[in-house]
């Protein structure tokens, strides 16, 4: 009620930077509250009217959160162009820490559509400039990419190394579900280089982490159903289809459609 009654009152002064603030407040709101169809359209006014008033850092601040909002709901050619323009304004301005954000967004929004080799590269200026600015939980976050990424391009034993050491530096920032996701990381790794056993290890580690921590989320699905591909191939076979039905409950829990519908179907080839 407190931005909606400024933006009354910046509308009716003609305040047009006000304006465009408020717009942002309140789609940072939405996006906060999970709305992200009103937090895109609000983003888009603030944008149109900072790109207007050329004010800089500002524009670059909101085209970043428009890209964001965008990315939520998968739209990644909109997402993909406002990190973009954001990406020019943070390096014409020398603002690091936003050049940081638009690097890696880019970079993830590539990476959903599945182009790994071209967001390689936004990572790893990514990385450079977080190791500068000493950003440690960014460095992590940065490195975890970068190894998910060796693992697409069929290179686990670089994978493997990366993903040791993000594991190393989220445990030091109190990171643990980055750390996690880590471990799932080294297990798909060693299970590509066929060292079930470790892998086996790492991937029930990433669960007992997530279970820790009382946390469910998608991510977690892709852990255990991680867990079940390596339980597959070491001839676990009940071990295995019990972790695609753990997956499964937490996906219907968290209504995941199309996961849910995958994991159905492993789970029904899996009794042939």
């Amino acid at each position: 009620e407190g931005y909606e009654a400024a933006r009354k009152v910046f509308a009716q002064h003609q305040d047009s930077r006000g304006l465009a603030d408020t717009y942002h407040a309140l789609g940072l709101l939405s996006l906060h509250e999970g709305d992200s169809a009103e937090a895109l359209r609000l983003l888009r006014r603030a944008v149109d009217m900072h790109r207007q008033l050329a004010s800089g850092l500002a524009h670059g601040k909101v085209l970043y959160d428009l890209a964001v909002a965008a990315s939520e709901r998968r739209e990644y050619v909109l997402a993909l162009d406002s990190a973009t323009k954001g990406l020019e304004i943070f390096d014409r301005e020398q603002y690091r820490v936003g050049v940081s954000q638009c690097l890696g967004l880019v970079a993830r929004v590539l990476l959903n559509q599945h182009r790994p080799a071209e967001a390689r590269p936004f990572f790893e200026r990514a990385l450079r400039i977080r190791e500068d600015l000493g950003d440690r939980r960014g460095v992590g976050e940065a490195v975890a990419a970068l190894a998910d990424i060796a693992l697409v391009l069929d290179q686990p034993d670089r994978a493997l190394e990366l993903a040791r050491r993000a594991r190393e530096i989220y445990g030091q920032v109190g990171e643990f579900v980055g750390a996690a996701s880590a471990l799932r990381t080294m297990g798909v790794a060693e299970s590509a280089m066929r060292r079930f056993e470790s892998a086996l290890a790492h991937l029930r580690d990433a669960v007992a982490t997530y279970r820790g921590l009382g946390r469910k989320d998608a991510q977690l699905c892709v852990i255990l159903e991680s867990l079940a591909d390596c339980q597959e191939q070491m001839s676990l076979v009940k071990d295995a289809r019990d972790s695609l039905g753990d997956a499964l409950a937490v996906a219907k829990e968290l209504q995941l459609g199309h996961q849910i519908g995958h994991l159905e179907a492993r789970l029904r080839a899996s009794l042939h």
